[in-house]
């Protein structure tokens, strides 16, 4: 799954393994109320509450491996830590976690960088564009190389 939150919009694309090459986009406008929190929190925000809302309508299976990835660094930190500084990224975090240790779900948050999150489309996603990446066809591990070291 790739996520991004930029300004009042945000975007998500999953792939499935086993699923040929399609991928679910989900896009839209955050509340008001979200829209003035900071990025990190609209960029970890929108990956919980994707995947709460998947788990919740058994879209994604119990027990799953999910590889996130974000291009927001704080985000990853706070996840990959298990705390910050800001009570609310420390509760989102929390959330993911409760999900982990009841066994619903395995989770890998990797940053990537911006450049790979608009080549791959999500970036345009969070903005309406549906027109780059894997909207266009490309398949989603096109942009996930985790079986290359990283000098390649």
């Amino acid at each position: 799954m790739f996520g991004d939150a930029s300004g009042a919009g945000f975007g998500q694309t999953s792939w499935e393994q086993g699923n040929n090459a399609d991928v679910e986009v989900e896009f839209g406008l955050w509340k008001d109320s979200v829209s003035v929190k900071s990025s990190n929190f609209r960029e970890l925000a929108n990956h919980v509450n994707y995947i709460e809302r998947k788990l919740e309508a058994e879209e994604i299976k119990e027990g799953s491996e999910i590889f996130l990835f974000t291009d927001n660094f704080v985000a990853e930190r706070c996840f990959t830590r298990g705390n910050s500084a800001s009570r609310s990224l420390f509760e989102l975090m929390l959330r993911l976690r409760e999900l982990q240790m009841d066994g619903r779900v395995f989770i890998r948050l990797i940053w990537v960088a911006g450049t790979r999150m608009i080549e791959q489309g999500t970036d345009g996603a969070s903005r309406g564009d549906l027109s780059n990446g894997v909207m266009a066809g490309r398949h989603m591990l096109d942009f996930v190389p985790l079986n290359k070291g990283v000098d390649v």
